[in-house]
């Protein structure tokens, strides 16, 4: 009689620690200091990851380098600017009266349109 296994996941770690990562780079201090330790973290964790092949040390090297790539991809967005320029402006709000309601066009197929 055999035991039943439970599925091998072999990928549920890298998930785990690109996740934990990307969290770091978003929520994170955003110091030149932790880009440089963050850096030197990856190279000593791919240094140990190639030369004994060490899961740790591949968990520690995937953190590192999504922190890295999530914080240089995110660096200069647009979505930034644009959020801290109105950041301290009010909604806009709208008083009025609706004059005629919305009509739906349908296609030749028979889809509705706007």
């Amino acid at each position: 009689m055999t035991i039943p296994r439970r599925p091998r996941q072999p990928l549920v770690g890298l998930f785990i620690f690109a996740a934990a990562g990307i969290l770091a780079a978003e929520y994170g201090p955003a110091g030149k200091a932790v880009i440089i330790v963050a850096f030197a973290a990856l190279a000593i964790s791919a240094a140990v990851a190639m030369r004994w092949r060490r899961t740790a040390a591949t968990f520690v090297l995937t953190a590192c380098a999504f922190f890295l790539l999530h914080r240089f991809a995110m660096q200069d967005v647009p979505g930034r600017d644009l959020a801290a320029a109105f950041a301290d402006k009010p909604l806009v709000k709208a008083t009025g009266i609706v004059a005629t309601a919305p009509q739906e066009k349908t296609t030749s197929r028979g889809r509705l349109e706007s």
